[in-house]
C-alpha cells in the first residue's frame, strides 16, 4: 500500500497502487542516471516497481555496501537524500483532470485526481503520476483540462498559470497522432 497523507486520502489518488500495493517515486533522473554509470546494464536504480520507500532504500544500501570507492558512496548519499526530499506528499500538488478521456494505456480519466510531485525546495512542475502511477513528464498541462485540488507550494497554480508549448495539449495530440495515426483521438 503506498504512503498516501491523511489528507489527500479523500482525493482518491493513486488507486491502483491502493489496490494492488506498490508506492511512486519522483527521483532526479540524472543522478540515478550518473550513479548507474558504475554499474553493470541489469543493476538499475530507477525507482519503479517497488512495495514501500524502505523497500528503494533497502536496495540502494546493499549496493553502497557493496562498493569501496568513496566517490560512488557518496553518490549513493546524495541519491538518498534527494529521494527523501522529493518524496514528501505532503508538499505534492493534487490535480483533477477534467479533460477528455485519453485513449491510451495508461492515460488520464476525466475526473480523476493525480498527483503532481514537487516540493517545497524546488517548487517547480516535475510531472504527473499517471495511471500507470509513474512520473511522466510529457502530459499537457492547458488550464482547462486540470482543476487544482491541493496546492501547498503554489506549483500547479503557477504551472497552469504559465503554459509551456512543450506542455501543451496541442503537442501532446501531434505526437500521439505520429504514434498511433488513425486509433488517436485528440483530448
Amino acid at each position: 500500500m503506498p504512503y498516501i497523507p491523511e489528507e489527500h486520502k479523500k482525493f482518491n489518488v493513486l488507486p491502483y497502487c491502493t489496490e494492488h500495493g506498490g508506492e511512486v517515486f519522483d527521483y532526479p533522473s540524472k543522478l540515478v542516471d550518473r550513479l548507474g554509470d558504475y554499474f553493470p546494464e541489469d543493476v538499475i536504480f530507477i525507482p519503479y516497481g517497488y512495495k514501500s520507500y524502505e523497500e528503494y532504500f533497502d536496495y540502494l544500501r546493499e549496493y553502497r555496501e557493496k562498493t569501496s570507492d568513496e566517490e560512488v558512496k557518496k553518490l549513493f548519499d546524495l541519491l538518498d537524500e534527494e529521494i527523501k526530499k522529493l518524496n514528501r506528499k505532503e508538499e505534492w500538488s493534487i490535480c483533477r483532470y477534467v479533460g477528455k478521456p485519453m485513449s491510451t494505456v495508461h492515460g488520464l480519466e476525466h475526473g480523476q485526481c493525480y498527483y503532481w510531485p514537487c516540493c517545497k525546495d524546488d517548487p517547480h512542475y516535475h510531472g504527473v503520476i499517471d495511471n500507470e502511477e509513474f512520473t511522466t513528464y510529457w502530459y499537457p498541462t492547458n488550464p482547462e483540462i486540470w482543476e487544482v485540488v491541493w496546492d501547498p507550494t503554489g506549483m500547479a497554480q503557477r504551472t497552469l498559470d504559465n503554459p509551456d508549448k512543450r506542455n501543451s495539449r496541442e503537442a501532446f495530440n501531434d505526437v500521439m497522432n505520429q504514434l498511433n495515426g488513425d486509433d488517436w483521438t485528440d483530448i
